[in-house]
């Protein structure tokens, strides 16, 4: 798909951490065209009625770390602009509904037929953060996804200066499940400060979620507690929890 204006444009919908997963498809864009690429986000979605104000406070949240990177020129809530690629058709891919191991980055490709090298899941796509190392690890784990047959403990122990990021709610769910882990929480205010802090360890632990999407986009090494309903909610090379 080409465009006669000089400005590449892109829509996507919630979820947050597939909006992460597009930024390959965008830079691929970008890198192809050297045209400058805008993402608009549309906190109008099908599958979340109702919710359009929660996801319009999500996704001003969301803005400023897709802004530092390189390849985006602008990102801004939708208002019914013109627009080169919509986004959402990734879900309309037979490999997301069949569920295959093909994962939601690949899925972008394929929804607009644009040519997908293996190397990319090798690849950085969020711009490097601010890295202090205060900290050794980082574990996030949201409340969707899990997969009850896998343990944090063996990681933990192996593990130094852990630090919880997400919610109040998934830490205190978190250490009820694990009271003997000896893990602070980290308080952050919007995304931009979740992917600092992300981007402040050298490991990551955690589940299929938004902190995942970033903790992979920057490179970091994972580890991950996957859920066999969704093996498609993963892309990049990552160590699986046992």
């Amino acid at each position: 798909m080409e465009t006669v204006n000089k400005e590449i444009t892109f829509k996507h919908r919630p979820k947050l951490g597939d909006v992460i997963y597009s930024l390959p498809f965008i830079r691929a864009i970008y890198e192809r065209t050297q045209k400058p690429c805008v993402l608009y986000l549309d906190p109008y979605s099908p599958y979340f009625q109702g919710q359009k104000d929660e996801w319009t406070n999500k996704f001003n949240s969301l803005i400023p770390l897709i802004k530092l990177q390189p390849y985006i020129k602008d990102c801004k809530l939708y208002d019914g602009e013109a627009i080169d690629y919509d986004l959402d058709k990734y879900m309309e891919t037979t490999h997301l509904k069949r569920g295959d191991r093909i994962s939601i980055v690949e899925n972008h490709f394929i929804a607009f037929d644009e040519p997908y090298n293996e190397l990319i899941n090798g690849q950085k796509w969020l711009t490097d953060m601010p890295e202090d190392h205060s900290f050794n690890t980082v574990v996030a784990r949201s409340s969707n996804h899990r997969n009850q047959m896998l343990h944090y403990n063996d990681a933990m122990d192996k593990a130094e200066s852990l630090r919880f990021v997400g919610t109040t709610d998934e830490y205190m769910d978190f250490c009820k499940e694990y009271p003997h882990a000896d893990i602070r929480f980290v308080g952050t205010v919007d995304i931009l400060e979740l992917a600092t802090a992300i981007g402040s360890c050298k490991q990551f632990i955690g589940n299929q979620s938004l902190p995942l999407a970033i903790a992979l986009g920057l490179g970091k090494d994972c580890l991950v507690e996957e859920s066999p309903a969704y093996p498609n909610c993963i892309v990049g090379f990552y160590k699986r929890l046992r």
